[in-house]
């Protein structure tokens, strides 16, 4: 499937590539547990469940994208986002 990752190391730069729709492949680019986030009917951005806790870098256009769901909460770390009907949300 083609996802959008949200880099937060290089200047915050959305990267398309194709991965598997396989949880541990969302869970190697987010470095850890998977959340999601819905920004629209037709897509959800998936993070890092436990980003600020870890300490991870603040991702200012993650977080711009969904700061409507966010009530002034932020983004940590990498997000990737993905077309909802693509994503299977379960133990994959």
């Amino acid at each position: 499937m083609k996802v959008r990752i949200i880099d937060v190391n290089q200047e915050e730069t959305i990267e398309e590539v194709q991965v598997k729709n396989k949880l541990k492949y969302f869970q190697e680019i987010v470095d850890g547990y998977i959340e999601t986030i819905k920004i629209n009917e037709k897509e959800i951005m998936i993070v890092e469940g436990e980003g600020k806790l870890k300490h991870k870098s603040y991702n200012i256009k993650a977080t711009d994208i969904v700061s409507k769901v966010l009530n002034g909460d932020y983004i940590a770390g990498f997000a990737i986002i993905v077309n909802k009907s693509d994503f299977i949300n379960e133990d994959n």
